[in-house]
């Protein structure tokens, strides 16, 4: 999910207020599968939030896929890669649970958890380096002024607008709104990305606009229709570019 990272990259000024709690990192790693299950579930979201995606009840995971990758940074004329491990839960009421371990040779150098909306932007999110000792407590969606549910079967070459507002769960106020318009192009099908992938998918290509309305990071994903996943291709920012290749795929 280093996709939501840049769209985190805001709140940094929560962080300095003091307004983020901490949580050791041993915790989080004594069992990943309960962290992300006990943490990034919709019960931790609040009633206005529920309402304007329009769940009531916590779904249940109906789809599990695991999709192996080797992710790019391109920064300046640096250039290193990453293995990333990406398990997805899907739940039956249209959002996905997903967990993110990066790392090299075998060895998770991080991991970051999520509670999405159709791979556009988290409802809740935390990332954690496992060197460290402490990390800092989930990042909440706080307010939803606009969402196109539309996305939740997305059509070619359409239009679909979101915005909302992020800030870690103490926060009460000042929260950090962004805007993001995404736009899709043509299925093809998903298995010239991978022979293990089923049916159709949809390159979706978004453009985060940050508080003041300038775009800080442009992201293409892409949809499969079967699955009710999305994953990242390509982002770009001012200072880097990051690209993902599909290694291997478990469904």
């Amino acid at each position: 999910m280093n996709v939501v990272k840049y769209c985190l990259a805001g709140l940094a000024i929560f962080v300095l207020a003091g307004c983020v709690t901490t949580q050791p990192v041993k915790d989080v790693l004594a069992d990943p599968q309960r962290h992300l299950v006990t943490n990034f579930s919709e019960a931790k979201l609040s009633d206005s939030v529920r309402s304007a995606l329009g769940i009531k009840m916590p779904g249940n995971v109906k789809r599990q896929v695991r999709i192996d990758s080797v992710m790019t940074n391109v920064e300046g004329d640096k250039e290193q890669s990453f293995e990333k491990q990406s398990t997805y839960y899907v739940l039956d009421n249209g959002l996905v649970r997903d967990m993110v371990q990066t790392g090299n040779n075998g060895i998770l150098s991080s991991s970051e958890f999520a509670l999405n909306y159709h791979g556009i932007f988290p409802l809740i999110y935390q990332s954690l380096s496992h060197s460290a000792t402490n990390t800092y407590s989930p990042t909440y969606t706080k307010a939803i002024s606009k969402l196109d549910k539309g996305m939740s079967d997305p059509k070619e070459t359409t239009e679909y607008v979101f915005e909302y507002a992020l800030a870690p769960e103490v926060q009460l106020v000042n929260f950090n709104s962004q805007k993001t318009v995404c736009k899709t192009g043509k299925w093809f099908a998903a298995n010239t990305l991978h022979a293990a992938l089923p049916g159709m998918a949809l390159p979706v290509e978004c453009e985060y606009f940050g508080t003041n309305g300038q775009t800080f990071i442009k992201i293409q994903t892409v949809f499969f229709k079967d699955l009710g996943i999305s994953i990242p291709r390509e982002s770009t920012s001012s200072v880097r570019k990051r690209t993902w290749k599909i290694r291997d795929v478990k469904l």
